[in-house]
């Protein structure tokens, strides 16, 4: 019988201009850490087995080349990315991003489709030179579907996506709801509703455009 793991997932954008890196510490450094990246279909696309140095027990893990292999989807290269451990290995893995070659901030991931909360709610500000990309990584092996309510002005449009067994998938919300934003007053907050059937890992990303200098930002906009 093989023995538990502990394990922690994340949904991890990458970017041309913005590095991305997992920090991971452990609590026993005698055993490996295995960290798996599982493409936006849920097939497993690369594993590695990484010993934390006894010295620091702090690891700092490029993550861009475990991505080879991983395509595109919703306009993105995403995936969901998996760190497991012995059951009685506490550890600490948080993924990272270089935003603008120098500041390192970190990606906010975390679970909003538990037994006790199956929904959130995110405000958003809308404008002509951001889009607003939210992903979600599914945990479990078996398909979840996920409701896409914006409130905007009276009006309550309504999106739906299946996200894959261990898959994992981006919206862009201007796009998603392009229709009924061009229609309404952007200087006004709007607020999404995600609700799933089944427990989801979810981050968000704001690509703000500068369009003097012809380059977009990339930075965090919630953590749920």
């Amino acid at each position: 019988m093989e023995a538990k793991k502990r394990e922690k997932h994340f949904w991890v954008p990458f970017f041309d201009e913005a590095g991305v890196f997992l920090l991971l510490s452990s609590s026993v450094v005698s055993k490996p850490l295995e960290i798996e990246i599982l493409d936006c279909e849920g097939r497993k696309k690369n594993t590695i087995k990484l010993q934390l140095s006894s010295s620091s027990n702090i690891e700092v893990l490029p993550i861009e080349p475990l991505a080879n292999g991983c395509i595109r989807e919703g306009g993105l290269l995403h995936s969901h990315l998996v760190v497991k451990a012995d059951e009685d290995i506490s550890f600490f893995a948080k993924p990272y991003s270089i935003i603008n070659r120098c500041k390192a901030v970190p990606l906010h991931c975390s679970s909003f489709g538990s037994l006790n909360k199956k929904s959130a709610v995110v405000p958003l500000y809308l404008s002509e030179k951001k889009r607003h990309c939210i992903g979600f990584a599914n945990p479990l092996e078996k398909e979840t579907v996920l409701s896409l309510r914006l409130s905007i002005g009276k009006r309550l449009p309504l999106e739906q996506i299946k996200v894959p067994a261990n898959g994992s998938r981006a919206i862009v919300v201007e796009a998603a709801f392009e229709e009924v934003i061009k229609e309404e007053n952007l200087k006004a907050p709007v607020y999404l509703k995600m609700e799933a059937e089944n427990q989801l890992i979810t981050g968000g990303i704001t690509v703000a455009s500068n369009q003097e200098k012809r380059e977009e930002m990339v930075s965090n906009f919630f953590s749920v």
